[in-house]
């Protein structure tokens, strides 16, 4: 059976903080992504348009910290990894939910992964008729 990877610390501190905060000099371990169920289906179909494998995401058992984290880092040494989706751990949505809506998952990422996500997104679904019309609600 697999396991949940453990990572010594190798800093005091752990920050979470916007992309439009990070400073130059800063690389991020991971980017994460709150999102809605359009919204990952975005995600998803993008991921898709770089990967070419039929299992696009990860979605282990685990604590919401581990999703975040943890999770997020075995991807990244994978050859090529897949987004963690998150925020399935039932324990920390009380606390959550004046953050972040019961309708809402994480869908976590390793850097390299995003700046590949963010690349395809510029040529992608996100372009298309299809996107605007998912968001609008209009009806085929």
């Amino acid at each position: 059976a697999e396991e949940v990877p453990v990572y010594p610390a190798t800093e005091q501190y752990a920050v979470i903080k916007p992309l439009s905060q990070l400073q130059e000099h800063e690389t991020p371990l991971s980017v994460i992504f709150t999102v809605n169920p359009l919204e990952l289906s975005a995600l998803i179909a993008i991921a898709g348009s770089i990967m070419e494998v039929p299992y696009l995401s990860a979605t282990p058992q685990g604590a919401a910290c581990q999703m975040i984290a943890s999770l997020v880092q075995q991807q990244a040494k994978t050859g090529r990894p897949r987004g963690v989706l998150g925020l399935l751990d039932l324990s920390p949505r009380p606390l959550l939910r004046p953050l972040i809506p019961d309708n809402y998952l994480t869908y976590s990422v390793p850097w390299e992964m995003f700046l590949e996500l963010e690349q395809a997104a510029h040529d992608g679904v996100l372009t298309a008729s299809i996107w605007s019309d998912a968001v609008s609600g209009a009806i085929y």
